[in-house]
Formats: structure tokens, C-alpha cells, sequence
């Protein structure tokens, strides 16, 4: 008798294998993950940014007026949600209402935006940025 196929030992260790593979490629992927989803708040934080200097050409402040907000506005679907000078200006859920400022402030010379997220499932505050007037980019709370 000429019998062909894998012995029970075999596909024990094949699975065994694949298991440790897994093991090892999960973490990176999540990791991978979150980092990209990530950059939507740089790259949104960095479009509040323009905005707000385009604001303080026009009106000589980055305080905003009661009659006249920012000109930046969220496009899509989102994972944060975006704050500027104690306002809550981009939402993950439009029927959301922030709470809380979010270090989000404005002066005649400066600002500072701010984005919170949930990149990993951890809450939804468990991810937070900061930007202001000099570029500056804060990873305040990494949610990675």
C-alpha cells in the first residue's frame, strides 16, 4: 500500500507555525493601523492651520467673532474630532457635542487647535494632538 498525505504531526506543526507568524504580524498591522488613521489628524489639523491664518490676515486676531468663524469645515467621514478657540468645529458624529476644550484656545496673537481620537478602540479620548501658530505639531496623548 502506497498511502499519500501529512501526518497528524505534520499539520500540528504547520498550524504551529502559522500561529507564531500571526503572532508576530498582528501587533505590527494594528500598530500600521492606527499610525495611519493618525494622519487624518495631522493632515486636518494642519488644514485648521491655514485657516486660522488666513483668519488672522482678514481680521488682524485668531480670536474668532462671534458673526464670523473659520473658514475650514470637515469633510468625510472622521475619527477625531477637531476643537479651535473653545469651539468644537469637526465632528466623528455630526449629532456629537464636544465637551470641554481640548486645550483648543485663541488669542489676538496665538492659537492652538486640537484633535481627539480613538485610533485603537482604547476610548475615545485616547488619542490627542495639539497644533498652533508656529506649526507645531503636539502629539499630547498617544493612543498607539
Amino acid at each position: 500500500m502506497n498511502k499519500k498525505g501529512f501526518t497528524l504531526i505534520e499539520l500540528m506543526v504547520a498550524v504551529a507555525i502559522v500561529g507564531i507568524l500571526a503572532a508576530i504580524a498582528l501587533p505590527n498591522y494594528m500598530l500600521y493601523r492606527a499610525s495611519s488613521r493618525a494622519a487624518e489628524a495631522k493632515s486636518n489639523l494642519g488644514g485648521i492651520g491655514t485657516a486660522a491664518l488666513s483668519y488672522k490676515a482678514e481680521y488682524n486676531t485668531y480670536k474668532l467673532q462671534t458673526s464670523v468663524g473659520l473658514t475650514w469645515q470637515l469633510v468625510g467621514r472622521a475619527r477625531y474630532d477637531y476643537w479651535y478657540d473653545n469651539r468644537h468645529i469637526g465632528a466623528h458624529d455630526p449629532s456629537f457635542i464636544g465637551g470641554g476644550d481640548h486645550s483648543a484656545f485663541s488669542t489676538t496673537t496665538s492659537f492652538m487647535a486640537s484633535a481627539s481620537g480613538d485610533v485603537n478602540s482604547g476610548g475615545w479620548d485616547s488619542d490627542q494632538w495639539t497644533y498652533n501658530q508656529n506649526r507645531i505639531l503636539i502629539h499630547l496623548k498617544n493612543g498607539f
